[in-house]
């Protein structure tokens, strides 16, 4: 090293410079690096999240939504349309267009299970998917028996009414939403408590730092995930039972 040039490194001002540029450096490079390794670890931990947690059991909760909401719909429509026809029992032929186009408006609950469920394999339980399949399944037929039997219903009223009293018509128009109150009482009442407790495992899955593939496995562990499944082996001991399967792993 030549003798300018440790003069320019000793001198005070020049040596102060140097020190605070070489420090800015390195202090600028280690904040980055620790920056860049929280946002790896950040994506890292959306990714595992967005594929064991959002497209499972949020896609599960989405999906009993929409079903259970198109129940909902049919059964309200169903009601409206027959409440329509008492009001109108004098004159049946007054509300015909309007009951009809009502039930022909009604929702479709076309939704296959899909991998979703599978990823509930997170709580490590086997007959809460086969549940939740069935519970599914009995919605899009429960939208179904809705509009089919509802249809149906307003087809024989308005081609039998001719023949009827005023008091038959009632009867019959009481008769029909009996039938779909019974049919709608039988699943909804059953499943609506299923559907509190999926709620209840997002919520106490999303308290849970998930930052690795290998904190899944941990999901199962928790006391309280471990109490809400127990609630639903519980709950639905007589419908697990029947399940394929699951009558054996719950001896």
């Amino acid at each position: 090293m030549s003798t300018s040039t440790v003069t320019f490194l000793t001198s005070e001002p020049t040596f102060t410079i140097f020190i605070v540029v070489v420090t800015a450096v390195i202090t600028g490079f280690v904040t980055y690096w620790f920056g860049f390794r929280q946002y790896l670890k950040e994506r890292r931990w959306e990714r595992v999240r967005k594929t064991y947690i959002e497209d499972g059991l949020g896609k599960v909760i989405d999906g009993t939504d929409q079903l259970s909401t198109a129940c909902y719909l049919n059964y309200g429509k169903s009601t409206l349309v027959f409440n329509l026809l008492e009001s109108t029992v004098e004159e049946p032929e007054k509300a015909k267009e309007t009951a009809k186009k009502i039930f022909s408006e009604m929702e479709r609950a076309n939704l296959a299970p899909n991998y979703g469920m599978l990823k509930l394999a997170i709580f490590n339980n086997q007959p809460i998917i086969l549940l939740v399949v069935q519970m599914w399944m009995e919605f899009q037929q429960l939208a179904e028996t809705i509009r089919h039997i509802g249809w149906q219903g307003i087809e024989d009223y308005f081609s039998g009414q001719q023949t009827r009293t005023e008091e038959e018509r009632r009867i019959f128009l009481s008769d029909q939403k009996k039938i779909i109150r019974e049919e709608w009482n039988k699943v909804i009442r059953k499943y609506e408590p299923l559907k509190g407790h999926l709620l209840r495992l997002q919520i106490e899955v999303d308290k849970m730092d998930i930052l690795r593939v290998e904190d899944i496995d941990k999901i199962a562990q928790q006391n309280e995930i471990k109490k809400i499944l127990a609630e639903i082996g519980t709950q639905y001991k007589n419908e697990i039972n029947k399940l394929p399967n699951s009558a054996k792993e719950n001896e």
